[in-house]
């Protein structure tokens, strides 16, 4: 089997012994008025551009198991190796990551591990020669928006983006032992954007499901690597 009959195949039920896939196929029908996918899959193409060396693919899958969601992101190299700009660009993001899971405690409200992680993101920004200025003023006024569009994790549970309020009236809700969340921080550079042009169609996100404990959090995902050096290492075994 090709690497692109592999990523084409929407059978996602064997991937860490999950009974049933928990999000829906990338091919068939999508009903775009259904708010558990926000939008998602609607834009979508039916036939998926072939891979070529040097790109980047990015994984968004979750299985169902005992009637609960998981929903986990990997990006790999197709070429099984980075090159130094897509490593660059991986870097800050799981620089990202792991700054919201450290922030994901009780007693910490939903917003710490997105600012957490907004903060790093946009530094990178800034770093890559993407946005210039300071940290507190990109943020300030969403200059970051077009490299990093959405927030840095969803609730999880019976579904992959559960029910259950972010805020309470006007404050963000406060995390509690046994809530289960997403994180999930990522950069993007459209093809023709705003980026400069050795950023353009670099993607990266990266998404692990983590539990509030009494003391912390715990990775649920955590044997899925997400180090780089570990992920070239898992292609270069078939």
């Amino acid at each position: 089997m090709t690497i692109e009959e592999q990523f084409e195949s929407t059978d996602l039920a064997p991937l860490a012994g999950a009974i049933q896939a928990a999000c829906a196929s990338l091919e068939g029908d999508v009903p775009s008025e259904d708010p558990r996918y926000e939008g998602r899959f609607v834009d979508i193409k039916q036939e998926i551009d072939k891979l070529q060396d040097g790109d980047l693919v990015l994984v968004d899958a979750g299985g169902e198991y005992a009637g609960y969601a998981a929903d986990i992101t990997r990006t790999f190299p197709v070429n099984g190796r980075f090159s130094a700009l897509q490593r660059e660009v991986y870097d800050i993001v799981l620089a990202a990551q792991n700054a919201a899971i450290a922030a994901v405690r009780p007693g910490n409200h939903w917003d710490h591990p997105h600012q957490a992680a907004l903060r790093i993101l946009v530094q990178g920004l800034v770093d890559l020669g993407a946005l210039s200025g300071e940290v507190d003023h990109l943020i300030e006024t969403g200059a970051f928006k077009p490299f990093f569009m959405h927030r840095t994790g969803h609730w999880l549970g019976r579904d992959v983006h559960d029910v259950g309020d972010y805020k309470i009236g006007e404050e963000w809700r406060e995390l509690e032992p046994g809530m289960a969340l997403t994180v999930e921080p990522g950069l993007y550079f459209a093809p023709g954007g705003q980026a400069p042009e050795r950023l353009q169609g670099i993607g990266i996100r990266i998404e692990d499901d983590v539990v509030v404990t009494a003391d912390g959090c715990e990775i649920l995902t955590d044997d899925v690597p997400t180090d780089p050096d570990a992920i070239e290492e898992l292609m270069a075994h078939e």
